[in-house]
């Protein structure tokens, strides 16, 4: 809940504002080392190293977390990389463990997960480091 004076949303567009960080300790800080952002709704939400997904409103004022961290899968997750919002679910690739979890927006209660730890192929229901994840307009995952 800062004015750190780095981006700005005018109009619905983000405008930067200069460079600069969030975060100056690396375990510490609402973000660090962001992967991926994304609109979702009136939020914006951040994928970064060592943190749950953290949930910004349109100044950029923190309005909390998703899920649980931790490597008890699939009720918790660690190192998420990149993550797709729906209306129902929150789905998210965490590379360094070689899995993509689904779980309910509303409650992150687990739905579904892809891959047990182990890198592999998707025919062995497996994934190796997934980077990315988006939702097709029939709904499906790619």
């Amino acid at each position: 809940n800062k004015d750190f004076g780095f981006i700005e949303i005018k109009d619905g567009k983000v405008i930067k504002k200069g460079l600069g960080t969030v975060l100056t300790v690396r375990w510490g800080g609402l973000v660090n080392r962001p992967y991926n952002i994304r609109k979702v709704g009136n939020e914006i939400w951040v994928a970064s190293l060592y943190t749950r997904l953290r949930k910004f409103d349109e100044n950029f004022s923190y309005l909390g977390e998703f899920g649980v961290w931790g490597d008890e899968f699939p009720d918790k997750y660690v190192h998420p990389r990149d993550f797709v919002v729906t209306d129902e679910h929150v789905v998210i690739v965490c590379e360094w463990r070689h899995r993509v979890v689904c779980y309910k927006r509303d409650t992150a209660e687990s739905v579904w997960m892809i891959g047990d730890g182990q890198a592999g192929n998707p025919q062995d229901g497996r994934v190796w480091n997934p980077y990315s994840i988006d939702v097709l307009p029939d709904g499906n995952y790619i």
